[in-house]
Formats: C-alpha cells, sequence, structure tokens
C-alpha cells in the first residue's frame, strides 16, 4: 500500500496540471475527492482507554510466636545418707503433760536385713530386701508414764533407709501390714492429710476383756529414700485424731533438713 502523501501529491499536480490548460471540469474534481476518499481512512479519534488499576489489599497476617518449652525437667535423685536412727521420734516430739519415756536400752534397736530375713523367711525376706534395696533401719518404742491426760499408752517409730526413693515407696505401697500381715486385720483409710512423697493410713480396732475398744494406729509414708512407719496403741478413747499424723510430721521434718547426697551412680547436673 502506497503512502497517502503520495495520493494528496498526485491530486495536486493534477490539479496544477489542468489549471495550466483549463478549469477542471466538476467530474474531474469530484472523482479526484473520491479517489482520495478511498485511500485515505476517515479519521477516527481512538477511544481513550482508562485502565483503572484492580487493588485488593491483602488482609494483615498478626503472627502471634508462642514458646514451648519442650525441656524434659531433671529429676532429683538425690538420697540422704544420714543414718536412721537420727531421724527417730524421741519424747520431746510427742505431747509433753503425756510423759513418754524409754524404758530402757532393750526398746530401741537397729533393725538389719539379716533380722528381716530371720524374721519374715529365707524366701520371703530375701525378696523384700532385694525388691526394695533396703539398706538399715532404726525403731524404738516410748511409754506413757501418766493416765491423767488422754494420749495413747504406746507409741512406736520406725525409720528405714533405702538406696534410692522408688525402693521406699515400694515399701509402702506393697508391704505394708495389710500385705504383709492379712489375718490381723488392719484396714486402709483415707484421711485429709498427706505426708511426704507417699502416705497410707492403717487401723486395726478389738474389744477387750473390759468392753472396750483398743486401736492400733498406723501412718507409714516416705522421703525421698527414707520409709517411715509411726504407730499408737491403746484405747481408741485415748487417741485424739491427730495425734499420729502430728507425730509422723515430726520424722518428716527431720528428714527434710537432712543433707543431700548424689547416689555414686549418678552424675549431678551442672
Amino acid at each position: 500500500m502506497r503512502p497517502i502523501k503520495f495520493y494528496i501529491t498526485l491530486l495536486v499536480i493534477l490539479v496544477l496540471a489542468n489549471g495550466c490548460t483549463s478549469q477542471p471540469s466538476e467530474y474531474m474534481i469530484q472523482t479526484a475527492i473520491a479517489q482520495t476518499n478511498a485511500v485515505v481512512p476517515t479519521n477516527t479519534e481512538s477511544p481513550t482507554v482508562t485502565v483503572t488499576p484492580s487493588f485488593t489489599p491483602s488482609p494483615t497476617v498478626t503472627l502471634t510466636s508462642t514458646l514451648v518449652n519442650t525441656a524434659t525437667p531433671t529429676p532429683d535423685v538425690r538420697i540422704i545418707t544420714t543414718d536412721s536412727k537420727d531421724f527417730l521420734l524421741e519424747p520431746s516430739d510427742l505431747p509433753l503433760d503425756a510423759k513418754y519415756y524409754l524404758p530402757d536400752s532393750s526398746w530401741i534397736s537397729p533393725h538389719l536385713n539379716e533380722e528381716v530375713i530371720s524374721t519374715w523367711g529365707v524366701e520371703k525376706g530375701r525378696d523384700y530386701v532385694i525388691k526394695t534395696g533396703r539398706i538399715k533401719g532404726w525403731w524404738v518404742y516410748y511409754l506413757r508414764s501418766t493416765r491423767a491426760v488422754q494420749a495413747p499408752e504406746q507409741v512406736f517409730s520406725n525409720v528405714i533407709m533405702y538406696k534410692t526413693a522408688e525402693g521406699a515407696q515400694l515399701t509402702v505401697n506393697e508391704y505394708n501390714y495389710t500385705k504383709t500381715e492379712p489375718q490381723n486385720g488392719y484396714k486402709i483409710i483415707n484421711p485429709e492429710f498427706k505426708l511426704g512423697d507417699v502416705s497410707i493410713v492403717l487401723t486395726k480396732e478389738t474389744t477387750n476383756s473390759g468392753g472396750d475398744t483398743e486401736i492400733v494406729y498406723v501412718v507409714e509414708f516416705t522421703y525421698r529414700n527414707y520409709a517411715v512407719r509411726t504407730i499408737a496403741t491403746g484405747l481408741k478413747k485415748d487417741l485424739p485424731t491427730n495425734f499420729v499424723e502430728n507425730a509422723a510430721r515430726a520424722v518428716l521434718q527431720k528428714l527434710e533438713k537432712a543433707n543431700l547426697e548424689y547416689p555414686l551412680t549418678s552424675t549431678p547436673t551442672p
């Protein structure tokens, strides 16, 4: 296709050439216009296109950082290595007005593993000592020296050392009087108080010849690698409900003040 300028120039030349001879006829002018319109397109304005940007703001995202502590706490495996005799009840731990006393040296004694095996029998005794890791124990009996106060006639304190806390707890859970002496009628009760790491309360009631009810009230608990048994016996009417609990708590307070050491097989955490 020839450029538009070429046809316009050609039209002008024809007009000038005809002008040199004679005026162009009407026919010639219309023909020239028609030919020009045929090759020159009508000037049509291009529509203005307005581009409206489409912008949809993204929703605001709030990142919440939650710190989760996935570290597993290191268990405290420290144990007490002090001789269990040091934690026995003393008369000063009991109500002073009851005037408890130690009759003589035969009412206090160490309680060795050999004695346990001899008393329980070789098979049963060895099984208990091995499973629990029992090391050594002590026991003591105190008698009340007056009847002027309401208090049990006799108080027994027994403190035993084990290799581990697990061994001490096994003793209370699996070797209490309901398990070792089922024939004697001990019953587990559920008092409101709890002592140490694991605790249990047992009672046994009988009727004496005078028709009065006698009771044996037992509180056992563990603290770390120690098991403690505190027993009060006497007439039920002479036993305040919190007597044995308070006596056992006195032993617990002594244990809580004891020095702690890491077992030889344990590496302390820095």
